[in-house]
């Protein structure tokens, strides 16, 4: 979606309306190596009962005037991803249910909030801070 500068302004311009911010945060699901994108759950070996969950997002900060895009960058909770993989956050599984009802299931969405909380908290000051 966001391949483009032009076209992200474009997109943006139309969500925001008539709001008349400052800024305009956006955020979208991101890809890592190792198959990681979005939001989404890894279990670890059968010998643990552990998971996690990640949150692999792309953070865009557009201008409230041009819409064009300030800055960009992945979110991370140690403030640099670089090697450390995606932001995660360990799990007891047998807390988790099974897919299909695992989404609607408040463990997982109030765990899934904490941990995208964290991520959008420790990403965007630095993104935030003015040029």
């Amino acid at each position: 979606m966001f391949a483009r500068s032009d076209k992200a302004g474009a997109i943006v311009r139309q969500v925001a309306g008539q709001a008349g911010c400052k800024r305009y945060v956006v955020v979208i699901k991101g890809i890592r190596q190792g198959g990681f994108f979005g939001i989404g759950i890894m279990k670890g070996s059968p010998l643990y009962n552990m998971a996690d969950i990640y949150a692999v997002i792309r953070i865009y900060v557009h201008d409230g005037q041009s819409f064009d895009i300030l800055k960009s960058g992945e979110g991370s909770i140690s403030g640099s991803n670089f090697m450390t993989g995606p932001p995660t956050l360990r799990i007891d599984w047998a807390q988790w249910p099974e897919p299909p009802e695992a989404a609607n299931n408040p463990v997982m969405r109030a765990s899934t909030r904490q941990l995208l909380g964290n991520v959008l908290d420790k990403s965007l000051p630095a993104l935030l801070q003015s040029q």
